[in-house]
């Protein structure tokens, strides 16, 4: 709902079957709330957008604690208070604003974002990810399934999730959201703790990279406990983000302010491969304490990481992607197909803009995809 009492109304889409709706996020501090437009386009206009592959749920069970709106300090009725860094909290009241009650954080699975002037609750996780990911000097246009596909309209829903792989690959990058860093619950104040590391980092650069044509800054090689927690992110354990990774021309990986590309995380796992021959990769990746909850997230990534290697080439049949990624999480039975068949060698193209003009339009089913003889 809307401040106004008014519920928040997706702009329509155009006629056109491959037309889709981008999001830009207005460039802010991390203090500022998320502010954004939505707009429909055509893939015949050839819009230049990121999309943002995630999980709707939490990452990793303590990021479900980290706030996403910057705390208040409590205060009794009537009494003013002046925040820290009030020049850069356009959240917060003003300096020496009388305010009414006392405000404390509140952690919830939603939290409202404004889209168009209205208030818009998106997940917690996805909230993390665009603040991360927002720039403070360039908008950032992004297409995110949460927001730019009206979920409550399921004939929408179905003929977008049927252009999805084609959204993917359309996409100047693809940023993958592992999730933010871990804090030591003694840190006061986690919000100002995430807010210094972004001003450090290098996801906040990510749309004026984008805008100037340029490659973004990617970080150092991550230590060792980075690297196991990387790959305990409940992302890898997700279906539908396999052909999110593997589909698109340009890749980047996300964590908390860090950013790597593909090429240099899949060269950091494979150095460290080299250095132990003779042991399994999932081995590098835990301490014999952490056996058991290290190996099969160890093992979702580097399998994944494996098949974009490997995206192009003949055994990429739907028969394989169905095996070799059985224990993949999703939601319904179907999504078992239907989340790779953009993935699949011997699925037709099911875009005229996507790839040429021999395919056929999708159908709001996903039935316009149909394994080949």
């Amino acid at each position: 709902m809307s401040a106004a009492g008014n519920p928040f109304v997706y702009p329509p889409l155009p006629v056109e079957a491959d037309s889709i709706r981008i999001l830009s996020v207005e460039p802010g501090d991390f203090y500022d709330p998320l502010v954004c437009t939505l707009t429909p386009t055509t893939f015949g206009s050839k819009p230049r957008y990121v999309a943002l592959s995630y999980t709707w749920g939490i990452s990793y069970p303590d990021n479900a604690r980290l706030p996403v709106v910057p705390p208040v300090t409590p205060v009794h009725e009537g009494r003013t208070r002046t925040p820290p860094n009030a020049s850069t909290r356009a959240s917060l009241a003003p300096d020496n604003q009388v305010l009414p009650r006392a405000r404390t954080v509140t952690m919830s699975h939603t939290a409202p974002v404004s889209v168009n002037g209205r208030e818009f609750p998106i997940h917690h996780n996805l909230h993390l990810a665009l603040l991360h990911l927002r720039s403070p000097t360039h908008p950032l246009a992004v297409w995110v399934d949460a927001v730019c596909i009206d979920q409550g309209n399921i004939e929408e829903r179905n003929a977008q999730v049927a252009l999805m792989s084609f959204i993917y690959m359309r996409a100047a990058k693809v940023v993958v959201w592992l999730g933010a860093k871990g804090y030591h619950e003694s840190q006061p104040d986690l919000f100002r703790c995430m807010a210094m590391d972004w001003k450090t980092g290098q996801s906040r650069h990510l749309a004026e990279s984008l805008s100037r044509g340029f490659e973004p800054c990617c970080s150092l090689e991550p230590d060792q406990s980075t690297f196991v927690r990387v790959a305990q992110s409940s992302y890898w354990t997700r279906l539908w983000i396999v052909q999110e990774a593997c589909l698109p021309r340009a890749l980047i990986f996300l964590y908390g302010s860090k950013a790597w590309s593909y090429e240099g995380l899949r060269q950091w796992e494979t150095l460290k491969t080299a250095n132990k021959p003779g042991l399994p990769p999932q081995m590098l990746l835990r301490s014999p304490a952490q056996h058991h909850e290290n190996e099969g997230a160890a093992a979702a990534m580097i399998r994944l990481l494996d098949t974009r290697g490997a995206r192009h080439t003949e055994r990429m049949t739907l028969e394989f992607l169905v095996e070799a990624f059985s224990k993949q999480a999703c939601t319904e039975l179907r999504d078992r197909v239907f989340a790779l068949l953009g993935l699949a060698i011997d699925v037709r193209p099911r875009s005229k803009h996507a790839e040429g003009d021999s395919g056929e339009g999708a159908t709001p089913d996903g039935s316009g995809a149909v394994p080949g003889n």
